[in-house]
């Protein structure tokens, strides 16, 4: 189930998603153009896209902290977009930090996250159940062409 809210028009909108989180992901943007934050490090093979053969990956060696943990500073400049990932050092290698700079767009617009992830064996699904706010009314999605 895919849930879409506006904290500041207090709508929201639901619709039926794959399940895989790369099908999901993949749906809801060919169907409702919904993107999520750092979508192209979320979806299996997106990085392809953005890593073509004219890509330069750059590792920089030398200490990396990202709010108090160690990391690997990862580079790459490609065609369309400039990223730089910083990724945890150790057992659980996990982006902490990414950047993302568009050479396409004008302005060349910057896509800054930082990440904390709670790595676990599982998780209780009502952790991603929707409660609408008092107040909130629901809307359909809108498909696009």
């Amino acid at each position: 189930m895919l849930t879409v809210y506006s904290d500041e028009h207090k709508f929201f909108t639901r619709a039926d998603v794959p399940e895989a989180l790369n099908d999901g992901l993949m749906f809801a943007l060919e169907e409702f153009a919904v993107e999520t934050p750092v979508q192209d490090l979320l979806v299996l093979k997106s990085l392809e896209s953005l890593v073509s053969k004219e890509a330069d990956v750059i590792y920089v060696s030398g200490d990396s902290s990202i709010r108090g943990v160690d990391c690997h500073h990862v580079l790459i400049s490609g065609p369309l977009v400039d990223m730089q990932v910083w990724i945890a050092k150790g057992d659980k290698p996990l982006p902490t930090r990414t950047l993302m700079t568009s050479k396409v767009v004008q302005g060349l617009p910057r896509h800054d996250v930082f990440q904390e992830w709670r790595a676990t064996d599982g998780f209780d699904a009502t952790e991603f159940q929707f409660e609408p706010p008092e107040g909130a009314r629901e809307i359909g999605f809108i498909n696009t062409p």
